[in-house]
């Protein structure tokens, strides 16, 4: 047994973070950005319900910009059908 376990909060979290990843490696922006929206939407609800320790709060966010900034310019409307 370990002694750091994380809590069922942050488990959720790193399971977003991990699909955010795939998806930017796979080059799914457009499920990522969704993503991405979610996770950011996640960790308010969990902040602002004192779910999540302040210290683990910043790390998160500091995450969350990381991929904010990678799908800078990215959008749906950008995404043209293959048959135009």
């Amino acid at each position: 047994m370990g002694l750091f376990f994380k809590s069922k909060e942050e488990n959720q979290l790193d399971l977003l973070i991990e699909k955010i990843k795939m998806n930017i490696s796979n080059n799914y922006k457009d499920t990522a950005l969704q993503d991405v929206a979610k996770f950011e939407e996640t960790l308010k609800t969990l902040v602002e319900n004192k779910k999540i320790k302040d210290y683990k709060a910043e790390d998160y966010t500091e995450i969350l910009d990381e991929f904010k900034e990678k799908l800078k310019g990215v959008s749906n409307s950008e995404q043209k059908p293959y048959w135009s």
